[in-house]
């Protein structure tokens, strides 16, 4: 059964990243619950060209037994998988 999202919300971005955005989505599957911590980099400039959605980028590991605890959205729009 996969993942799905229940709540999300906007958090201070982690400085050692150099993300310009970020938030927090809280998943859950049964009566497990996770939370998935989304940073987005870039300029403002660019966060402001594009849509930020965690909830989207949080989505292809949604079906993962083990989702990531933490993920950071390049400017680029790539995923990378920090923990």
């Amino acid at each position: 059964m996969p993942w799905s999202v229940k709540d999300s919300r906007h958090i201070d971005p982690t400085p050692e990243l150099d993300s310009v955005e970020a938030a927090v989505i809280e998943i859950a599957r049964d009566d497990e619950h996770r939370a998935i911590l989304v940073d987005f980099t870039g300029t403002a400039g660019a966060v402001e060209t594009r849509i930020f959605d965690p909830a989207e980028a949080v989505a292809p590991f949604l079906d993962s037994d083990e989702p990531p605890s933490h993920i950071l959205v390049n400017a680029d729009g790539s995923v990378s998988i920090i923990d």
